[in-house]
Order: C-alpha cells, then structure tokens, then sequence
C-alpha cells in the first residue's frame, strides 16, 4: 500500500461522496472519456496569437492612440 492508498481495500475513511463517484464511474465507464472530450473541445487549445495569419486572432485587436494620456474630448 502507498503513502496515498485510497478507498476501501487500504482501510481508511471513504466518504459518502467518494463512495458516490466510484460508484457513479463503475456504473458508467464512458463518463471519464465524454470528460476529455469536452475540455478538449473547450479548453485545450493553442493561444491565437494576433501577428499569425488567422482572423479570428486579429479581430479583438484595437487601435490604441499615440499617447493615451491626451483624449479627443478636450
């Protein structure tokens, strides 16, 4: 058993929760890989950088004016 040993089989606590979820994933193995497909789809992605040749990068971008302390208002 290591350091870590977790669940019924090392002999500690395993709360109610914890026995929820293990159950949860015994009853539907798919959970875990629908899991790492939605990150993938939503958060495993390369920053856009705005100087790459991709619109999508270059659309947030503003013109920022020559010195920000003056403004057109005056």
């Amino acid at each position: 058993m290591g350091i870590f040993g977790r669940g019924a089989a090392s002999g500690l606590y395993v709360s109610e929760f914890e026995q929820f979820l293990n159950r949860l994933k015994t009853d539907h193995p798919e959970m875990d890989r629908n899991q790492m497909i939605g990150r993938a789809l939503l958060w495993d992605k390369l920053p856009r950088l705005p100087d790459s040749g991709d619109v999508a990068g270059k659309e947030g971008a503003l013109r920022q004016p020559s010195y920000v302390y003056y403004s057109d208002n005056d």
